[in-house]
């Protein structure tokens, strides 16, 4: 029989277990030390860091925007649906962007090295995750909120 079923039929018991419980943790607890986390930068599955984003640049700004529009919210994206998308844009891409998608699944990867989008598995398509779409809003509503009032109030 464990203690805390024990503990049930005796009030005075629980209060009992408490009381040794608190006298060993500091004998044995406190004395390891603690090991601490060191903040890393995101890294794709290679292993390399990968660039941040910036939430007020423009570029980023509009790529946030493509990818909330909510046009592939329920069967995800493809890396052809994303160059077509950016490609009506200002975001810079190749001009024959058709036959150019390698900057396209870099810019994927980053995306997902973010944890901003993920992969849906055996299949070609991406969606954008439940933390991609709080922080790619955030990121527009900065931009679009915060920002020219802070810029107004610097100038």
């Amino acid at each position: 029989m464990s203690g805390s079923a024990k503990s049930h039929g005796d009030p005075g018991a629980q209060r009992k277990v408490h009381a040794r419980f608190g006298r060993g943790l500091p004998e044995t607890y406190w004395r390891v030390p603690a090991r601490r986390r060191e903040p890393t930068l995101p890294k794709a599955e290679d292993g390399r860091t990968v660039t941040a984003f910036n939430p007020l640049s423009r570029n980023d700004r509009t790529l946030f925007e493509v990818l909330l529009l909510g046009e592939h919210a329920l069967h995800g994206f493809t890396n052809r649906d994303l160059r077509q998308k950016l490609a009506g844009t200002s975001y810079p891409l190749a001009p024959n962007f058709d036959k150019r998608p390698g900057p396209v699944a870099r810019l994927l990867r980053r995306l997902d090295a973010h944890r901003l989008v993920a992969k849906i598995p055996h299949s070609r398509r991406w969606r954008v995750s439940l933390a991609g779409r709080r922080a790619m809003t955030t990121a527009i509503k900065l931009r679009e909120v915060a920002y020219p009032s802070l810029f107004a109030a610097a100038a």
